[in-house]
């Protein structure tokens, strides 16, 4: 690999740390922000996990399962709705992952969730971050500089 090919490759995976660092940064702050919201009880009213069918870059059909949730919750006497549960859409590639971020849920339970004092419709029931995304942020980077240092290393001049 010539030196050129080795600066490309080296801005390429410095790009692609920079853009995670930002994804990063932009979920730390959401994070932040929602959390300081204050909490108010909500009235779990269905919790379920939904089965979604995907094509894959191959063209094969990939289930995911997506946990849901309703509640119901009062402000100021007017009841309001919302079904939010985390700050990202989950995703999982088993069923028992998906009930997972549910337990404690069940309808029929009430759970603090946390409510925009500005945009009383605008809640969250679980606004902090999950073990998988912090292995992600934790690793993405380790793959790349991974990546970048075993490239230019295997490949012979």
């Amino acid at each position: 690999m010539h030196w050129g090919e080795k600066v490309l490759l080296g801005l390429g995976i410095l790009l692609l740390l920079v853009l995670e660092a930002t994804g990063i940064y932009i979920y730390y702050e959401e994070y932040q922000i929602m959390n300081k919201w204050p909490s108010v009880p909500a009235n779990i009213t269905k919790s379920y996990v939904e089965s979604v069918q995907e094509t894959d870059q191959t063209g094969n059909t990939v289930d995911h399962f997506v946990p849901k949730v309703q509640y119901a919750y009062s402000v100021n006497g007017t009841v309001m709705t919302g079904e939010k549960l985390t700050l990202i859409t989950h995703k999982f590639p088993m069923e028992e992952s998906a009930k997972r971020l549910l337990e404690g849920l069940e309808a029929g339970t009430t759970y603090e969730i946390k409510m925009n004092p500005e945009n009383s419709q605008d809640t969250v029931i679980k606004p902090g971050y999950s073990w998988g995304m912090v292995l992600g942020f934790i690793l993405g980077p380790l793959v790349f500089v991974g990546l970048f240092f075993g490239l230019s290393f295997l490949v012979k001049e």
